[in-house]
């Protein structure tokens, strides 16, 4: 009789167990471990590590209408999850449905923003955007970007606006 065939299914049989049982959406991490007497026991690992959720920093924060800001995403797809747009397999945000960056709810588009946005092997990335000055950015004291790649990773982040303060001065001559 062999154990080799029990213990496999059994391995299995825990993993898809503690799936289902936490209803975990995403990527997961389970331990396995086999007990005394050859028992077998998994669990989903609770905290994963803070690292692996996409983060995004926009700056210069505070910022005015019609200013350049940088935003820099970090941990979102990387090469390794499928279906990158971009060469050798890299993720992207292009621009377009729903892999885009927003300000303040809408979609920035050109001469605001450039697309694509390439994502380097460990799913990093830099842009250089122009808040575009409007109604909608002379009239809010924040800011938020949102950005979503083609593997679907996303993060927000947002700064401050302050408005441009102009003043007239009168010379006098003598």
């Amino acid at each position: 009789m062999s154990i080799r065939p029990k213990l496999a299914s059994r391995l299995i049989a825990a993993a898809i167990a503690a799936l289902i049982a936490g209803f975990v959406s995403g990527p997961v991490d389970i331990q396995a471990a086999l007990g005394p007497g050859g028992t077998m026991g998994a669990s989903i690992v609770p905290n994963r590590p803070a690292l692996l959720t996409p983060t995004m920093t926009a700056g210069p924060s505070p910022a005015v209408p019609n200013q350049n800001v940088v935003l820099i995403g970090l941990v979102f797809s990387a090469k390794s999850i499928a279906g990158g747009t971009g060469d050798d397999g890299r993720h992207q945000i292009i621009g377009t449905g729903t892999s885009v960056i927003t300000m303040g709810g809408n979609t920035l588009q050109s001469p605001y923003i450039t697309y694509p946005i390439d994502l380097d092997d460990g799913g990093g990335w830099v842009a250089e955007l122009i808040i575009e000055g409007n109604s909608s950015t002379f009239s809010v004291s924040s800011l938020q970007f949102v950005a979503k790649d083609t593997g679907g990773a996303s993060a927000t982040a947002s700064v401050n606006l302050v408005s441009r303060k102009s003043a007239l001065t009168t010379l006098i001559a003598a």
